[in-house]
């Protein structure tokens, strides 16, 4: 009956599982890309199914792919603005009414989804008007970044797992053999996550017994990750892939809060002496306080409802203590308020310093900035209304960044209710951008160029390998490039399908 129940939640969870990838006009180096490509795909199941999205989108006018990313998609850019593509409104459009419809309450996976593609949404999401952030716990969402997943697998038995990086080509090379190729379409990308949780989860039930659904299932509760973190201690899978010691001391108080760690090296302090206290000290001496994102969380508990895991057993043989020894240096640390302010105060200026300073709302999102309660009901009354009210709507938004973007809108959908002076002014401003080197909001002609130049360079050195078609899908988009700069208004005429 166990047995029977055990396979019913393992197939609930594969019924709710749903992979998602994007593909994008550049990465780092461009931070307001735009989509080209946008999948959602249910587990097992083909590509046509109505649960089911894979869209190709084309780009605003004034907006290129990188060169690195025209390589990486290997299209040409006729086909990346094709007629048949979606407008990049009508697909945001489409992808938010998708996910209120058929995603709510689903298990979201992906390769990098937490750095990358989830950020990105927001991104575009905001520049189309939408409020950011689709999947909240208020949804019942939850997501599964299969980076993690493989730093755990190899924390678990790296001897087993042994991957160089944590890149999904690596991965799915490691599983399949090196003749296996990333296609990088969007589509494709979740099958091959699909593909990687199917074969980590059979090698670890092999090598060691463990259930990785069950492991991903568990901490899809937030009850039970919650649970974790009121644990003695927990251990987190590094970017090496090697557990790493984890004394939570704080809660996280909401969705988008974070988690205060300490984090220490077991064999840097000295066990001796049987002194809970002295331990203390010493882990407040040399560990550096850091935090850990509520939605990021992936750890191993080394003791659970006072039964101690495999994994915990490991951590604690080499050391010349009992569970409730180390339980009494955890008790020290958490009861000591001032250390734990301290090193709130630590990670608050360590987050400040790392983020760029943001005074004002401008229209180029950066994920975490906020500024979008005060708009969020005028964005949807945006939408609603017809585009001559649309115009008048703009004014009110109290934020400016809000306004910009909501002008982009009427300039890209709706010029015609702009005046020929509102019309040129927009007109200029978005082909200053583009050829502006200094620019860095948008893939502008100065950066392609440096592409350019460094691919050129790379391949001299014999670090990259061009195709015959790779070339000429560079020639073809070197052609683009000085055709916009020749002649922008060519491009505005024919920015429904170049």
């Amino acid at each position: 009956m166990e047995l029977n129940s055990k396979s019913s939640k393992i197939q609930s969870f594969y019924d709710d599982l749903f992979g998602f990838d994007t593909e994008t006009t550049g990465l780092d180096k461009f931070p307001d890309t735009r989509p080209t490509g946008v999948a959602f795909l249910k587990y097992n199941s083909d590509f046509k199914n109505y649960l089911n999205l894979d869209i190709s989108i084309r780009l605003p006018f004034g907006h290129f792919p990188s060169p690195g990313s025209m390589i990486v998609q290997d299209k040409f850019y006729s086909q990346i603005n094709s007629k048949d593509n979606l407008e990049f409104y009508d697909a945001m459009a489409k992808v938010k009414n998708f996910i209120s419809s058929k995603l709510r309450g689903k298990i979201i996976c992906g390769h990098n989804i937490n750095g990358f593609d989830t950020k990105q949404l927001n991104v575009w999401f905001n520049k189309a008007l939408y409020d950011p952030y689709p999947f909240q716990k208020k949804f019942g969402n939850y997501l599964i970044d299969t980076i993690p997943v493989a730093r755990f697998a190899k924390a678990i038995s790296g001897d087993h797992f042994k991957f160089q990086n944590f890149r999904l080509e690596t991965l799915m090379k490691f599983f399949l053999g090196e003749s296996y190729t990333q296609l990088h379409g969007a589509p494709e990308d979740v099958k091959d996550v699909f593909t990687l949780i199917e074969f980590t989860d059979k090698k670890l039930r092999l090598l060691k017994g463990k259930n990785l659904v069950e492991i991903l299932q568990w901490y899809s509760s937030e009850i039970n990750r919650k649970n974790v973190f009121s644990n003695s201690l927990i251990l987190k899978p590094n970017n090496k892939g090697v557990f790493e010691s984890v004394i939570p001391l704080s809660d996280c108080k909401s969705w988008k809060g974070y988690k205060i760690v300490i984090p220490f090296h077991k064999d840097k302090i000295d066990w001796s002496g049987n002194d809970a206290e002295a331990v203390a000290n010493q882990i407040k001496s040399i560990s550096s306080p850091s935090s850990i994102s509520s939605k990021k969380e992936f750890v191993y508990p080394v003791d659970m409802q006072d039964k101690m895991s495999d994994i915990g057993e490991n951590f604690l043989n080499k050391l010349p203590i009992t569970v409730q020894y180390l339980r009494s240096v955890v008790k020290l640390l958490r009861e000591d308020r001032e250390f734990i302010n301290q090193c709130q105060i630590s990670v608050d200026e360590s987050r400040r310093k790392s983020k760029k300073p943001v005074s004002d709302y401008e229209g180029h999102y950066r994920d975490g900035d906020g500024f979008f309660d005060k708009d969020s009901d005028r964005m949807k009354f945006f939408h609603q209304a017809i585009p001559e009210k649309k115009r008048e709507i703009i004014q009110s938004f109290e934020n400016k960044g809000i306004r910009k973007n909501a002008k982009l809108f009427l300039f890209n959908k709706h010029p015609e209710v702009l005046s020929q002076a509102e019309w040129d002014c927009m007109f200029e401003e978005i082909r200053d951008e583009f050829l502006d080197d200094k620019n860095t909001s948008r893939v502008t002609y100065a950066s392609c160029y440096e592409e350019f130049d460094q691919i050129k360079q790379d391949v001299k050195n014999g670090k990259r390998v061009l195709s015959d078609r790779q070339r000429d899908i560079l020639d073809d988009y070197k052609v683009r490039l000085e055709a916009f700069k020749a002649n922008p208004k060519r491009f505005w005429e024919q920015r429904h399908g170049y």
